[in-house]
């Protein structure tokens, strides 16, 4: 017993300790969700830029499995969409990049820090899917960020500007193939949770009346990635032939992509929750996983909706 006491205190004086410094502090509170308060969530000027395409050109040339060579053979027969999308990432890119430069000749990095990483929120949050999952991973980096920068770019994980709602009913009932009145009973009008990927709907089944999410996808998701993904990996192309630089962007690339495809697969996705529940369910009986919907729900003293 004198053990566990002794080891208590010093838990408890390490944890004082963090406290005290500001930017432990800070970064301890960014992984605990901390930072994330609704007043902070993206602005609603804030608009995402995806890759629309003509209803003659879908997407049906494109993979559902990662595949750079399906990806480079379908946006290689479209130089026209590929410049517009290049000259879309240095529009919005360019404005932040001026400014990092001028930090760096004026020596104001650290004290133009915050504003940077909140100029670079703004901007990568507007650029769409893909470079949203890129400042989410750089969030839980402190080898990389700074705890305050990582603050800025944590907010990327809970909520991006949603799409229009009459969008998603029609993406909705596509995917039915039937009015969603059909299924639900209630659908709530607007989304209660909006992701770099899609948006969420609380609903009613009609047949059983269990409560429900409804994760509908972005329009021209596919699209956006994709294009992106040809962008940066073709960049890495052109890095390997200068032997300084020794980061293989192709092939951090094709290992992320390669994951964030199987995020775009809602069925897959569902097929996971099926199995988390299964496994969740003798151990933690008060996780519910309403497998359908894709949606973690925990039972506490208030509802509790996680976007998985």
């Amino acid at each position: 017993m004198k053990r566990f006491g002794e080891m208590s205190k010093e838990i408890q004086r390490v944890r004082k300790q963090m406290e005290e410094d500001e930017q432990l502090a800070s970064l301890m509170r960014g992984l605990r969700g901390q930072n994330l308060r609704d007043e902070q969530f993206a602005d609603e000027n804030v608009r995402l830029r995806l890759v629309e395409v003509e209803s003659t050109d879908n997407n049906e040339g494109l993979p559902l499995v990662y595949s750079p060579e399906i990806i480079s053979a379908y946006w290689g027969k479209r130089p026209r969409a590929v410049a517009t999308r290049v000259v879309q990432l240095l529009s919005v890119a360019g404005g932040f990049i001026s400014h990092l430069i001028s930090d760096l000749i004026t020596d104001k990095l650290k004290e133009n820090e915050v504003a940077r990483a909140i100029e670079l929120r703004e901007i990568v949050t507007s650029l769409g899917p893909a470079y949203i999952k890129l400042g989410q991973a750089l969030s839980i980096r402190p080898d990389i960020l700074s705890p305050s920068a990582m603050t800025e770019l944590q907010k990327l994980c809970d909520k991006v500007p949603s799409f229009p709602d009459d969008i998603a009913m029609a993406l909705l009932e596509e995917e039915l193939g039937r009015p969603w009145q059909e299924i639900y009973s209630e659908l709530s009008p607007s989304p209660i949770a909006a992701a770099s990927l899609g948006q969420v709907y609380k609903g009613r089944l009609k047949e059983t009346g269990d409560l429900v999410a409804v994760k509908v996808q972005r329009p021209f998701v596919l699209e956006t990635v994709t294009i992106d993904l040809f962008i940066i990996r073709n960049l890495g192309l052109v890095l390997r032939r200068f032997p300084q630089v020794s980061i293989d962007v192709v092939g951090l690339v094709d290992e992320w992509a390669a994951r964030f495809f199987e995020e775009l697969d809602y069925v897959n996705e569902g097929e996971n929750g099926t199995y988390f529940a299964e496994v969740m369910k003798q151990d933690l009986p008060q996780v519910i996983t309403l497998t359908t919907m894709n949606i973690c729900l925990v039972k506490s003293s208030e509802t509790l909706w996680f976007i998985v």
